[in-house]
């Protein structure tokens, strides 16, 4: 039971991240829109919260701004793109493929391999694996081969980014959140303005929408997701969100009518099978 409720913040995590992922690929803004009023969102909200709960400043919270930098910014920004290009099956299981960055990696955060965590990585990038592998005999396009990039350039950026986040320990959790979302909105705000695209809207009925979810995904998920970290590890952490893209899949047969194959089925299975391997072993 203590271990359930020791990986219950990172499971929910996933569960949220993967209901986000689907909906974000709904939502009729652009890629650049769509990511900076997310963040917008995100970051006053854990802003004000931040600074009411706990204002304590650290430097540690300038490995939450180069995070926010890598994952939010640039991360993120593809991921929408990635999205927006080649749909849902494709783009998120090719961009959680981080999990195996990250555990190849451990030994860079100070952290250990175990035989739990190990098997419950293979497990759930095998079930990543199928779920890319079904989706991609379905759908071969050529726009499906730029996503596919995008997500891969995502996955790598999502791996430092989370690296980054494993050193911020030690500033309040809330103020952690709050200082990636904004570094992570004035990277897009640069974005845009290089590329000159326009981040305005006046479609309040998707704007609402979005600031919901972005709330959701950006403070309540990072928030979990920090707090695993800081509980059980980062590399167990990244097991525990891998069924991001079986729940993204579930959704989006459920709210985006995209047909549920036996091939996602089996990955869904597979990953969920992986986070908890990870977290009994």
């Amino acid at each position: 039971m203590q271990t359930l409720i020791l990986a219950a913040p990172g499971l929910t995590a996933g569960l949220l991240w993967g209901f986000a992922s689907c909906m974000y690929k709904k939502i009729r803004l652009g890629y650049a829109q769509l990511n900076w009023w997310r963040l917008l969102a995100a970051s006053l909200t854990a802003l004000i919260a931040g600074l009411t709960c706990n204002p304590t400043i650290t430097y540690t919270l300038t490995w939450a701004a180069l995070s926010g930098f890598l994952s939010l910014g640039l991360g993120d920004t593809l991921y929408i793109l990635s999205l927006k290009i080649a749909g849902v099956a494709i783009a998120v299981p090719i961009a959680f493929s981080y999990i195996a960055i990250t555990q190849a990696l451990s030994g860079l955060v100070g952290e250990k391999f175990t035989l739990g965590k190990t098997t419950g990585a293979i497990i759930a990038l095998t079930g990543i694996a199928v779920l890319y592998i079904g989706a991609h005999r379905i759908e071969k396009k050529r726009e499906v081969v730029q996503g596919a990039l995008l997500a891969v350039a995502t996955s790598l950026l999502w791996t430092a980014g989370n690296v980054a986040l494993k050193y911020a320990q030690g500033a309040p959790l809330m103020l952690i959140v709050a200082t990636r979302a904004l570094a992570g909105l004035a990277t897009i705000t640069a974005i845009a303005k290089l590329k000159r695209v326009q981040l305005q809207t006046r479609d309040y009925s998707e704007l609402t929408k979005l600031i919901i979810i972005s709330i959701a995904d950006l403070v309540l998920g990072v928030l979990l997701f920090v707090y695993s970290i800081q509980t059980v590890g980062l590399t167990l952490t990244v097991i525990l969100v891998a069924p991001s893209p079986a729940i993204a899949q579930i959704l989006a047969a459920t709210l985006l009518k995209e047909k549920l194959r036996p091939q996602y089925i089996a990955g869904s299975i597979l990953t969920i099978t992986g986070a908890i391997t990870a977290t009994i072993m």
